[in-house]
């Protein structure tokens, strides 16, 4: 990383400082470039590394307008909503699916870390080969998060095609999957050994501009942020040609069609009610579901290496705090990844079960911060997420793949889904 953005320690004090580069844009000014009204609202998410409240997730939700003068706080990390929300949320909430009002944004978080990406220079190439794709459009925004770079498209709104999601964020589901499916292609493109993320939800936050990622707390990393010249000040020649086309629900075969076999793993889910008992049989009918941890294959190790588990759901990551959300996230990875052709499904499970119900535990004890919830209390919330994994992955289908067209390119958007 450069040097210019990241912590050193001062002599005298012996605090981090962080020295951060010029003109840096305000998060009042990326919302603008994409695309938010003044009246829009977003939630800002800070997370204290000091006094009580150290370490807790605490939303807040903002208009825009009352944006205009703010500016991100230095000393905790800090993330904003690239989605507007539907209105102000109860203090404490930071909003769900439900809440977004809008898909104003596509966003990806390319990491460069060990299994993903190697480089800013990889991260880049898949934000380049992404724009390409999008038939030349480009992101509006660029944020280098500390450890990545976090690209996000403006999303057109029109009156025959506007952004709106549905109450029940049913509209987006769909987009988003396909959305994962050509980050993910393209991540496999530049780097065919990277593990691409998995998340890309409307209600994602990222990484705040003028914030600072104190991820590791002694070498705090600015957060830098670069507007596309298109989009700087929230206006530019867009023309329907810069903006990222939203597709009719309808339409949407037309321009990302499900493939044959094969392709990019990620994956549309489709619930199938399930019960405990069924969920059982399942599992212990995946193939290799019971081999030892020497047996499993990477992949499947790396979900449930258990120090890497009691570490997550003690302390959290930088999108989720909640240990319990994490622990559903990770029986639904372990799961999915079973699917795929992975072994050592039933033990990777108990891992994660049994980290689960040890941090519960150290919490009681007061060991560690955050509520503790009881054993038998645990114990039904993880086998409550089995039976919820369980009947997503008895329905999953393939997600669509994009589709390639006779010159190598890949089709994302028919003529009749442009504006």
């Amino acid at each position: 990383m450069n040097n210019s953005r990241t912590g050193r320690r001062s002599a005298t004090s012996g605090r981090v400082e962080v020295v951060r580069p010029q003109q840096d844009p305000s998060l009042y000014i990326v919302l603008k470039a994409i695309g938010h009204r003044d009246d829009y609202v977003v939630s800002v998410n800070t997370r204290p590394r000091e006094g009580r409240l150290a370490g807790r997730w605490l939303p807040e939700t903002r208009t825009v307008k009352s944006l205009r003068e703010w500016s991100a706080p230095q000393d905790r990390d800090v993330w904003f909503s690239p989605n507007p929300l539907r209105a102000r949320l109860r203090p404490g909430r930071r909003g769900g699916i439900a809440d977004v009002a809008r898909g104003q944004t596509l966003f990806a978080d390319l990491d460069v870390k060990s299994g993903s990406l190697a480089s800013l220079d990889e991260c880049r190439a898949v934000i380049d080969l992404l724009t390409v794709w999008l038939e030349g459009v480009p992101p509006a925004v660029a944020v280098e998060s500390g450890h990545g770079l976090q690209p996000i498209w403006r999303v057109s709104n029109t009156k025959s095609v506007p952004n709106l999601v549905t109450d029940d964020g049913s509209r987006w589901s769909e987009t988003s999957a396909r959305w994962s499916a050509l980050v993910n292609l393209a991540v496999k493109r530049v780097n065919p050994n990277a593990r691409p993320d998995s998340v890309f939800n409307p209600d994602r936050v990222l990484r705040c501009p003028g914030s600072v990622n104190w991820k590791r707390a002694d070498e705090p990393v600015a957060v830098v942020t670069h507007l596309h010249p298109h989009f700087a000040g929230g206006s530019g020649p867009h023309n329907g040609r810069s903006l990222v086309p939203m597709l009719r629900p309808t339409r949407l075969d037309a321009v990302l069609p499900p493939p044959a076999l094969g392709g990019v793993a990620q994956r549309h889910l489709t619930r199938v009610p399930t019960t405990f008992r069924e969920a059982q049989q399942w599992l212990a009918n995946q193939p290799g579901a019971t081999v030892t941890w020497k047996n499993m294959d990477t992949a499947m190790q790396r979900l449930c290496d258990y120090r890497a588990l009691v570490q997550m759901f003690a302390h959290g990551l930088d999108d989720d705090v909640s240990a319990h959300s994490l622990m559903v996230r990770r029986v639904l990875a372990v799961i999915l990844t079973s699917t795929d052709g992975s072994a050592g499904v039933v033990r990777a499970l108990e891992l994660v079960r049994t980290a689960y119900l040890e941090v519960m535990g150290r919490r009681r004890l007061g060991e560690l911060p955050g509520e503790g919830r009881g054993e038998g209390a645990a114990e039904s919330d993880f086998y409550r997420a089995v039976v919820g994994a369980v009947s997503k992955a008895r329905g999953r289908i393939q997600s669509p793949t994009p589709r390639v067209g006779p010159d190598g390119r890949v089709v994302l958007f028919s003529e009749k889904g442009r504006n």
